[in-house]
């Protein structure tokens, strides 16, 4: 595994920049490191399809999947693509389901632009309470159209996990945790769903002279 130098550490703090806050610290060991913040969002209506996936605590590597362009909050503007798989999904108390989220960034465009990203995290799915809930998001770069929400998605960081499961490019040997916020629509249609998904994943990327 390539660690990040010295000199790429210029890169990730500029990187920092437009991500979020980044400082350089040492551990214990001496060890220096980056910590950057990432608030990302996946939106749309999307096809389910069926794809790989690192295999989860029960043995699965199949799950259901669906493709988004990836939009960073914080510069409103679109930066690669997000694939979103849930696996392991079991029934919970009255209406809920709770499942295994594996989420696949590809950064193309940006201060990160060329690495890549996969973190899983277990949460729960259930159905809104109150009213019927619409959703619309629009930004300078991507406009999504108005969606029903059906069901509220989370999964929330365990600060003991690390919920990176690979990183490449400016955040190799990234390690962290993420919490997700999701509005779906689940009922609409069977072959597809609507998502209004955001991220919020902090990063910790050890640096090396």
């Amino acid at each position: 595994m390539r660690i990040p130098t010295a000199t790429t550490m210029t890169m990730l703090l500029a990187a920092s920049a437009l991500a979020g806050p980044a400082i350089a610290e040492t551990t214990e060991g001496g060890e220096e490191f980056v910590e950057i913040s990432l608030l990302w969002y996946i939106g749309g209506t999307k096809p389910y399809f069926e794809c790989e996936v690192p295999e989860t605590e029960l043995g699965t590597t199949l799950a259901s999947c669906h493709e988004h362009e990836l939009l960073n909050l914080r510069t409103d503007r679109v930066i690669g693509t997000a694939i979103d798989a849930t696996a392991d999904v079991f029934p919970t108390g009255d209406d809920a389901l709770y499942g295994t989220g594996t989420t696949t960034f590809t950064i193309t465009d940006g201060a990160l632009a060329g690495s890549t990203l996969v973190v899983r995290g277990t949460g729960t799915i259930q159905p809104t309470v109150t009213g019927n809930p619409v959703f619309e998001w629009t930004s300078r770069d991507t406009a999504y159209p108005a969606s029903p929400i059906s069901h509220i998605a989370g999964i929330f960081p365990d600060p003991d996990q690390n919920m990176v499961l690979e990183a490449t490019g400016l955040l190799e040997g990234a390690t962290g945790t993420f919490a997700l916020f999701g509005g779906l629509d689940l009922v609409s249609d069977p072959d597809q769903g609507s998502f209004n998904c955001i991220y919020k994943i902090d990063l910790k990327i050890p640096v090396r002279d």
